[in-house]
């Protein structure tokens, strides 16, 4: 059986395009694909993937990448092979794409649409 595995990773990039920094940002996860930023400063990770367990969203605060936020799934996502993600700024719902044959738009209404850290 093929597995992939990778650890999705933050670069700070600075003026003329140089790197500043560069870390893991998460791990746990297996074949993330292209994600998504929040208006609130995080980044969601979305693993494209249906393969032992995994296929859920997970949010990425690139000032603490480990903590437990970062390795907990919101499976309110729901789980399925997962593409990108973004969200409407002004209503605070969610619109995700999947990695698949045919493939599906999905659309997520969070409990808190308050757009802050946390509210997922």
């Amino acid at each position: 059986m093929e597995r992939w595995c990778c650890r999705p990773t933050t670069i700070i990039v600075g003026q003329n395009n140089k790197v500043i920094d560069q870390y893991v940002s998460s791990s746990g996860t297996i074949r993330n694909c292209a994600g998504g930023a929040t208006t609130w400063g995080t980044w969601f990770t979305m693993e494209e993937t249906r393969d032992m367990g995994h296929g859920f969203v997970f949010e990425v605060n690139p000032l603490d990448p480990e903590n437990e936020m970062s390795r907990t799934p919101i499976r309110d996502m729901r789980y399925f092979s997962q593409e990108a993600g973004h969200v409407d700024p002004s209503t605070g719902i969610w619109y995700l794409t999947e990695d698949a044959s045919p493939s599906f738009l999905y659309r997520f209404t969070p409990h808190d649409r308050s757009q802050k850290l946390g509210s997922l």
